[in-house]
């Protein structure tokens, strides 16, 4: 029986849900059936228009030394893009590519939203007469629990390399819209009590005695240890656990605090960027469960759409897509190893268009008087 011939993206489609509905397998051509109908080379095929339509309005930031940081979502062919602020902590010593070939492009920060976990940010190398491809906004309500999405995610090294490229990654949307509170942030340390300090570290008078550091957290980055003892934060002096709680809860996970410590009599300063408290507690052993790693920052959204998509954390800051390829949100936390949030672009579109303009049309300065 002679099929009537597919579009690409029906073909996805049909390609996905074949293998799991006999009445849908009828629809698709015999030739077809016998293919991968996960990521094999019919679907990739299937979703090359739509990855050459939607692949070019995203990016990616990333270090001198090429490691990357996050994914960016281009909003103006001059330059402007979004990308997840916490883990972009100084725009100046980032660098832009918009594929493994391209130049790196010098940037800088526009307009910082910590509540969104937002960054603005812009390219600033005009002379080279660079445009870009700005997202095109979805105006419908957010797609229902189970529709299709996709988004562009990339095979990232271990090693930091000029390999890295992009691709558009499908999946679903596998939960309701809803918040995500919040838990604070935390350093991932396991302090001294009361009574355990004063047998804890002959200068437990002088801080606060470190008695275990979470793997994976702000501390274990920035080199603390275990007999480390904890002086200051944020330029406060600590004395006890209660103390050093209250200044790190009442702050926001990716924000950037000094610290100073005493080890082995020899005072130290560091700087560390907090994290979810969730996020330390829930690894706080190490272990596997987010295979590939989580944002900084998991919780404390007002409104999420949380999907299935394979990524890592530094592709957050990346649009989400329908399969008409517009977009509907951007990335904004990995949470495990199988979910990932993304914020609906209606909460920070109009926001996003006033700092467009303002930055753009900057208030003219009023004239000298005589």
């Amino acid at each position: 029986m002679k099929t009537q011939p597919c579009s690409p993206l029906r073909r996805v489609l049909l390609l996905l849900l074949a293998g799991a509905t006999p009445a849908l397998a009828e629809t698709v051509p015999d030739s077809l059936l016998p293919l991968p109908l996960t990521n094999g080379p019919e679907l990739r095929r299937a979703l090359a228009d739509l990855a050459q339509r939607t692949l070019p309005s995203s990016g990616w930031l990333e270090l001198a030394s090429k490691k990357p940081l996050a994914a960016v979502t281009f909003v103006g062919a001059d330059g402007y893009f979004l990308s997840k602020a916490s883990e972009i902590v100084r725009m100046e010593r980032c660098f832009l590519k918009t594929a493994p070939e391209a130049k790196r492009l010098n940037v800088r920060e526009v307009r910082r939203d910590v509540a969104l976990d937002l960054v603005l940010g812009q390219v600033v190398d005009a002379d080279l007469g660079l445009t870009f491809q700005p997202v095109a906004w979805a105006t419908d309500p957010i797609p229902p629990l189970g529709s299709w999405i996709c988004a562009a995610g990339a095979a990232w090294a271990e090693q930091a390399t000029s390999e890295h490229r992009p691709e558009l990654r499908l999946g679903v949307i596998s939960a309701a819209t809803r918040a995500i509170p919040g838990e604070g942030a935390a350093l991932g340390i396991r302090m001294a009590t009361r009574e355990e300090q004063a047998e804890a570290h002959p200068n437990a008078h002088k801080g606060v005695v470190i008695l275990g550091v979470a793997a994976e957290s702000p501390a274990q980055a920035a080199g603390l240890k275990k007999g480390d003892v904890l002086t200051e934060i944020a330029g406060t002096k600590v004395m006890n656990f209660k103390q050093v709680n209250e200044l790190v809860k009442n702050r926001q996970p990716g924000d950037e605090v000094a610290i100073k410590l005493l080890r082995e009599g020899k005072e130290l300063r560091k700087r560390l960027r907090l994290a979810s408290r969730s996020r330390v507690i829930a690894n706080w052993d190490g272990d596997d469960y987010a295979n590939g790693g989580i944002s900084i920052r998991t919780d404390q959204f007002s409104k999420v759409i949380q999907h299935d998509l394979p990524l890592n954390p530094h592709d957050m800051g990346g649009p989400v897509f329908d399969l008409q390829g517009r977009a509907i949100a951007i990335n904004i936390a990995r949470a495990d190893r199988i979910t990932t949030f993304a914020l609906p672009s209606e909460l920070f579109r109009k926001k996003l268009d006033q700092w467009l303009q303002s930055d753009r049309h900057p208030p003219k300065a009023d004239p000298a008087s005589e």
